[in-house]
């Protein structure tokens, strides 16, 4: 309106316990920042979540695996383990290469079972434990190392790999299996479902695990060379989740995640995870990516470079289809 005063500015406010508070529910509480004031680390702090470098507990994942060896189940969990490792081994048979350094790296017990005799040649490794450096591995490097369900309880998984490729000879062959990203994905949902509904919130309760698209990049930029991956899945069948539980506890899988849950768990959700357990048919999958790559050598194959090709694609087939009908 013409002839109206503006107000004058509100001059600023530069103590803080002159800021303007506000009244709720009876009590003078201090006005909240706004949230693009928060962000980053601040973020965090304000949430009260801690920051985390890590995914995996390295002492947990220790302790499970000891307990598990110390126990040696002879159940269906270890039943598709042992498979697993038996198809791993496998692979050597289509190699009519030798191997005068094999070694174990870590691997899961179920291992122990895969026949390793190959091609009438006995290739038992030497076992290396995670936390193993250079000098534990065979002199001239390793020609061949093996890892069964084991590196993606890693923290760093590219640096591990950096780190086997550095230990090996050239030319060597490295094969590993993963569990893949579908593995124990029934229980996953029936404990996220459940606990949601009993508690109205989640805990981080069965880790990720990597695709194959995510292990063909950890293994290309590791400086392996001609990597193969393959996928296969597993299926297994328990009349209820704590029977399934109660099996990857005794193989050593448990819970190894930084931000799991340190207190006790309601009974009401274990309870409604029966149920939706029983409702999903008690059925679970597992899936094992195999990953078999080389350290570089002299002697291998190598993609040749665009445009060096001496012949064209219609000559070697008989067609008179030109380059400038193709484009």
């Amino acid at each position: 309106m013409k002839g109206a005063k503006r107000a004058p500015p509100r001059a600023r406010i530069s103590d803080p316990a002159e800021q303007p508070r506000n009244r709720i529910g009876g009590q003078v509480r201090p006005r909240r920042r706004p949230i693009r004031a928060i962000i980053g680390g601040e973020c965090r702090r304000a949430m009260n979540i801690p920051a985390v470098s890590a995914l995996f507990d390295d002492e947990a994942v220790v302790r499970a695996r000891l307990r598990g060896r110390s126990r040696l189940p002879d159940s269906r969990l270890r039943g598709l383990a042992v498979g697993a490792g038996v198809c791993l081994v496998e692979r050597l048979q289509d190699l009519s290469l030798s191997f005068a350094r094999p070694v174990d790296f870590a691997s899961h017990s179920s291992l122990d079972a895969a026949p390793w005799v190959i091609n009438g040649v006995d290739l038992s490794p030497t076992r290396i434990g995670i936390d193993s450096a250079p000098g534990d591995f065979p002199e001239g490097g390793a020609d061949l190392v093996v890892s069964h369900l084991a590196l993606h309880l890693v923290n760093d998984l590219g640096g591990m790999l950096r780190f086997l490729r550095g230990a090996m000879s050239p030319d060597g062959l490295l094969l590993a299996s993963f569990p893949g990203p579908q593995t124990l994905s029934v229980l996953r949902r029936v404990l996220m479902e459940a606990e949601m509904k009993v508690t109205g919130g989640v805990s981080a309760r069965v880790a990720p695990f990597p695709g194959m698209e995510d292990l063909g990049r950890l293994v290309l930029g590791a400086g392996f060379t001609l990597p193969v991956l393959e996928r296969d899945v597993m299926r297994g069948c328990w009349g209820s989740a704590r029977d399934l539980m109660y099996e990857l506890r005794d193989e050593g899988v448990t819970n190894s995640l930084v931000m799991r849950r340190r207190g006790f768990t309601r009974r009401g959700v274990f309870e409604e995870a029966e149920v939706l357990w029983g409702e999903l048919g008690g059925e679970e999958e597992f899936e094992v990516i195999y990953v078999a790559a080389w350290s570089p050598g002299e002697g291998q194959q190598r993609a040749m470079l665009p445009g060096s090709a001496r012949g064209s694609l219609a000559a070697a087939l008989g067609s008179d289809i030109s380059d400038e009908s193709v484009r």
